[in-house]
């Protein structure tokens, strides 16, 4: 293992959390440069758009910096190795111009992208017959159901409708707090990936797929004649049975005898299977074994006496084989299900040109013989020689195999080609969509052993996130030790040894020693109270310690991290409700609709428009300021309202309805524009027959990407936090389901080889029908084990967010061992001697916290304060001088939208020469971009000097002249003076507008709101900041 920087020509990274991965991404692409690749030769792939942008924008500045400052010099050349050739400052220039004039030939970006250029290369090999169109979630969604449509409306038997079905109602179980559509969409996008990893000769629920070796239950007599047997022989044996006890097992063998797959088992059924296991067995005071029947006593005990136990077993053997062979029917069922979908999804999607970003994998592992490695570097005309992917423990098999030719081509040639790979299997958290922690390892050894090349591996463990007593707090709650000592917890073998595998040990930094705070704390509360006293002991918990900390005023990032979106809106909601509500934001995606309490009531009016049976939507509407339009007389009001919607469209009767609610100074208009522009879009794209109901699917999907927002409380769940680091967390979602429990929730099972291929596909029956077959007793326990690894996965993920202060709170109703029983047996004992409260440092330590750099900026901001007395926020665009803003009486939503997307576009150009990913865009919204970055306009995009930073698409919130004033900066470039910091400032502010006016007079009370604001969060003079609208039309 290197403890060296030298270049290694095919390497793995194997980087904890908080390491500096991307570090070490922009630190290899360096070293190919300096070696002599050409930047265009370079592929660097990662898994979203952000972390491509990340990637390239540390690239530039890791260049920039060293070019004008000699000790970022001194770093890059030790860190670059002493094998690459020297680099001083005017070839970090010379770089930065290879970069800058390659950009548009860069291969820096998503596997997504990737594969869709592949895709656009290849479109008659991949039957697409006209030109690729990527659709957004919701036209997927919407896409996946009314293709299960036509599949239902064609289907010739139930069996797979059934299944699918079952399948469904799983999947609602498990994500309760998702929608209907969005449940469909997943299990439709799951079975579908299975579907095509799945050999055709090796179709689901194959006796010789799954037992090539014969099954012994299999030939199991039937049940009715196996129960009459098991009955006549426990009657014979077991005289001394109650009546009651007789007729409690004549119920059971009555359940056996009539179940008929592909109903599930009943809970009676269920229970009595228990039963006839050892495990469910008694044993009498003369060790005698029986089965229990309700209650204690020989005579409510079925003895398993001379040959009864036999009988016991065959009995047993009979309901295992008929439940497998209902198992085996409908797997074989939802395979033909399948088979139906793809045919009809390929002739009315895809040919059509319509792929949703899975498509574009499923696509290609379809075709790969059509279309060998050589074919696609010939048809991109381009030969990648140097291979760089991000988080590959995300990777899922399907991916992997449309990049193996590729990759193994680039390993296995000895012309200067490398391979380089990143990732940490500790923080393999989507195996929900298809992630494959176990390629990791995997695709090193099939190098070293199948190609004989040996890939490197270096380690990073040192932390550069967080502070010394959190790292100790790391190490000691997921040290392989505590994988030895884990009572209870009934830990897999395999999950035990891919964490042995995977662990690293951290170390801290000699800077942060003795620094950083930890706690965890047992909540004390009324068990009599159950689960809601759990909850509101919680709720307390994270609200006295917001307030005590009060990171918002001492500008400290802050999050509440959880596991599941109703855990998200439950804490958005509690600090938003609060009598001095607490700055909240919930995670990067939002829908702007919802996000306010004036929109939330909009919408529950809307929707009891369109279900007056909605009893909950109906007293939503009645206790928002909007119930006095009912006039206490819902029924006619629904009925007038329904007219008037047909009269003169929503948006239209939802604005004079606000108009009439702002004159009352009920809301504030400005919370319900998104809702006013939703309703909009939706009348000037509404289809002929649809009615309300459409319009509330259509808010359901209205969900964009929410720019970070300083000073606010953020709540996200897990999985979005991977690859944030926050000054201070929260996690109050420890309590739940065991760490090691199993829960099916995917239809169909499909079980591999150690290579990765699928052998064979089930839909898995209970524990105790799998325990009784080694075959699927094994598949079971892997089954289990990936589970359990992944939710250790999600607690470590959710710990190594936190950078100086981590709280971990539980209140556990039950003792279950779960991720907060697991932190009650193995978090440090800390301090004090209060086992419920275990702390590491100073509890004060936020009285020593300085204001930090904003952001991505490296700026020092000033946050203010808001005063206490009731201020309604405005946004600097809405038009002064009017009850409601324009947008809530005209609408606007296409003009709007267009807007919205131009931005979007243009936020990812830093300077003149950078192009913005079109993927996904409307060919207008592309061509308004183009056509201006083009233009003569597009020159003030040029960096005016090296001592200049840029915001873009900067959110604020801040006090101005009295007033809480929020918006978005589009784009600000910011001088810095000799001691780093602010010094001057240019805002830009694009602007579509089709109208030939004077745009600095049209938008002069936001431009001068900007100005002031710009001017208060960078700590300069208002005369040293400049705004000017910036026209993206011609």
């Amino acid at each position: 293992m290197p403890d060296d920087n030298a270049y290694r020509q095919n390497l793995m990274i194997v980087a904890n959390a908080g390491s500096g991965k991307t570090h070490a991404l922009v630190t290899r692409c360096i070293q190919l440069l300096q070696r002599e690749a050409k930047p265009e030769e370079i592929l660097a792939l990662t898994f979203t758009r952000a972390a491509a942008a990340e990637f390239l924008q540390k690239l530039f500045d890791r260049l920039s910096q060293a070019a004008t400052d000699p000790e970022e010099l001194r770093k890059l050349q030790e860190q670059i190795g002493p094998d690459c050739k020297r680099i001083d400052a005017e070839g970090c220039t010379k770089l930065l111009r290879a970069l800058v004039e390659a950009l548009p030939r860069l291969s820096m970006g998503t596997l997504d992208q990737y594969f869709g250029r592949i895709v656009r290369a290849f479109p008659f090999e991949l039957g697409l017959s006209k030109e690729v169109e990527l659709l957004d979630d919701a036209d997927r969604e919407e896409i996946q159901r009314r293709t299960l449509e036509q599949v239902f409306a064609e289907a010739t038997e139930n069996k797979g409708l059934d299944e699918f079905i079952e399948t469904l109602r799983q999947q609602s179980r498990a994500r309760a707090d998702q929608s209907a559509l969005r449940n469909i969409s997943a299990v439709a996008s799951s079975l579908q990936e299975k579907f095509i990893e799945t050999p055709k000769e090796r179709s689901w629920g194959k006796v010789d797929a799954i037992w090539p070796r014969g099954s012994a239950i299999l030939s199991a007599e039937e049940v009715k004649s196996a129960a009459e047997k098991f009955h006549k022989e426990a009657l014979r044996t077991n005289t001394q049975l109650e009546d009651e006890a007789k007729a409690m097992l004549e119920g059971w063998l009555e359940e056996a005898s009539n179940h008929r797959p592909p109903k599930r088992m009943s809970k009676p059924l269920t229970a009595f299977l228990k039963k006839l296991t050892d495990a469910g067995l008694g044993k009498s005071d003369a060790d005698e074994d029986y089965i229990p029947l309700g209650g204690r006593g020989a005579g409510k005990s079925l003895f398993l006496r001379d040959g009864l136990r036999a009988l016991r077993d065959n009995l047993f053997q009979s309901i295992v084989k008929l439940e497998l062979e209902g198992r085996m029917d409908s797997s074989q069922a939802l395979h033909k299900l399948l088979e139906d979908y793809e045919r009809i999804y390929t002739r009315t999607v895809r040919q059509a040109g319509q792929l949703t970003f899975s498509d574009l994998a499923m696509l290609l592992a379809m075709h790969q013989t059509d279309i060998g490695h050589q074919h696609i570097e010939y048809r991109l005309d381009s030969r990648y020689r140097h291979w760089l992917l991000d988080e590959f423990q995300d990777t899922s098999r399907l991916q992997w195999r449309i990049m193996l030719p590729l990759v193994d081509n680039v390993v296995c040639e000895e012309d200067g080609r490398s391979f380089f790979y990143v990732g940490d299997t500790k923080q393999a958290i989507y195996g929900w969509r298809g992630g494959d922690f176990e390629l990791f390892d995997q695709v090193h050894e099939h190098f070293k052993v199948n190609r004989g090349v040996e890939i490197t591996r270096k380690d990073l463990p040192t932390s550069w996130r967080s502070d010394e007593n959190i790292v100790r707090v790391i190490n000691e709650v997921f040290d392989t030790d505590r994988l030895d000592n884990a009572p209870g917890f009934d830990l897999p073998e395999q999950m035990v040894a891919n964490w042995r595998k995977a662990w690293v040990k951290h170390e801290e930094r000699e800077e942060v020693r003795g620094k950083g705070f930890a706690q965890l704390r047992t909540l004390t509360f009324d068990k009599e109270d159950g689960a809601e006293g759990a909850q509101a002991a919680l709720d307390q918990a994270v609200l006295d310690i917001i307030r005590e900390v009060d990171p918002v005023k001492r500008g400290m990032s802050c999050a509440i991290i959880v596991r599941s979106r109703r855990k998200l809106n439950h804490y958005v909601a509690l600090l938003r409700g609060q009598k001095n509500a607490i700055p909240v934001a919930a995670e990067g995606r939002v829908n702007p609709c919802l996000k306010s309490p004036e929109g939330l009531a909009l919408f529950a009016l809307v929707k009891f428009i369109a279900s007056p049976i909605d009893r909950i939507a109906e007293a939503q509407f009645l206790a928002s300021p909007f119930g006095f339009l009912a006039e206490n007389n819902t029924t006619a009001f629904q009925t007038k309202a329904l007219g008037l919607i047909a009269e003169a469209g929503l948006a239209a009767t939802l604005s004079d309805w606000v108009r009439e609610t702002v004159r009352k100074s009920l809301v504030d208009a400005t919370k319900v524009e998104a809702f006013i522009e939703a309703a909009s879009d939706y009348d000037a794209q509404k289809k002929p027959g649809e009615d309300l109901r459409a319009f509330v699917e259509f808010v359901d999907h209205r969900v964009e990407q929410e720019s970070e927002t300083p000073g606010v409380v953020r709540v996200m769940t897990t999985h979005f936090s991977k690859g944030l680091g926050m000054d201070m967390v929260i996690l109050p979602e420890l309590d739940g389901k065991g760490l090691s429990e199993f829960r099916d929730t995917s239809g169909i099972a499909v079980h591999r080889d150690e290579k990765g291929e699928v052998l064979w596909g089930l839909s898995l029956p209970s524990q105790e029908i799998c325990a009784a077959d080694p075959t699927l007793a094994a598949a079971r326990e892997h089954f289990r084990s990936r589970q359990a690894y992944e939710n250790l996965c999600l607690l470590y993920v959710a710990m190594t967010r936190a950078k100086h202060a981590l709280y971990c709170l539980r209140a556990p109703s039950k003792d279950i061992k779960n991720t907060g029983r697991w932190l009650n047996d193995y978090f440090p004992k800390g301090d004090g001697e209060d086992p419920d409260n275990r702390t590491l440092g100073d509890p004060k330590w936020y009285e020593a916290y300085k204001q930090h750099d904003l952001e991505a900026t490296g700026i020092l901001g000033t946050k203010l304060k808001r005063s206490d007395r009731q201020i309604q926020d405005s946004a600097p665009s809405s038009h002064q001088g009017e009850d409601v803003p324009a947008g809530v009486i005209l609408g606007g939503g296409a003009a709007r939208h267009l807007g919205t997307e131009v931005h979007e576009l243009l936020a990812q150009v830093g300077w003149v020469g950078e192009e913005p990913d079109y993927t996904g865009a409307t060919r207008e919204g592309t061509r308004l971009v183009r056509e201006f970055l083009a233009s003569e306009r597009a020159k003030i995009l040029k960096k005016p000097g090296e001592n200049f930073t840029v915001w873009r698409e900067k959110a604020f919130d801040v006090e101005v002249d009295g007033r809480p004033v929020s918006g978005i900066f589009d784009r600000v470039h910011i001088e810095l003076g000799q001691d780093g910091k602010p010094a001057s400032a240019q805002i830009y502010d694009f602007k579509t507008d089709k109208e030939s006016v004077d745009l600095r007079e049209r938008y002069k009370d936001q431009l001068d709101a900007y100005s002031k604001a710009a001017a208060l969060l960078l700590g300069i003079s208002p005369d040293k900041v400049e705004a000017q609208p910036l026209r993206v039309r011609s």
